[in-house]
């Protein structure tokens, strides 16, 4: 069993399950950089192991994952941003593609830097 598993669960059941300790609250402003180093570390080390020829069997898979799952995030993301979110489809058309490569992690902080003049759900 590869080691992320068990600190995984371990780390569940410490912070949310039982509070006995909450990461944000003790770390402060260090806790959102140390998230995105541990992230990092964690794909370098993915990265490292990563053996071609296992890659190449998986061809299939992977050409799915980059083609038939794009299109269906993309077009559910829109769909969700423009009816539940209530932008109009070319907002919820570009919010998707942005999703697609990023997340919420990443998105969030962007959006409370750029200081936007309005409201994204007013455009």
């Amino acid at each position: 069993m590869p080691a992320i598993i068990l600190l995984s669960l371990n780390g569940l059941l410490v912070s949310p399950v039982l509070g006995i300790f909450r990461p944000s609250e003790a770390l402060g402003d260090v806790y959102q950089p140390l998230i995105n180093l541990a992230v990092a570390a964690i794909l370098f080390e993915g990265g490292l192991s990563l053996h071609f020829a296992e890659l190449r069997q998986a061809a299939s898979g992977v050409n799915r994952l980059v083609t038939i799952a794009v299109a269906l995030s993309l077009g559910l993301t829109a769909v969700a941003a423009h009816w539940i979110g209530g932008l109009s489809w070319a907002v919820a058309l570009i919010f998707g593609a942005i999703m697609i490569v990023t997340g919420p992690k990443v998105i969030l902080p962007l959006l409370r830097q750029a200081r936007l003049k309005r409201a994204p759900r007013l455009i």
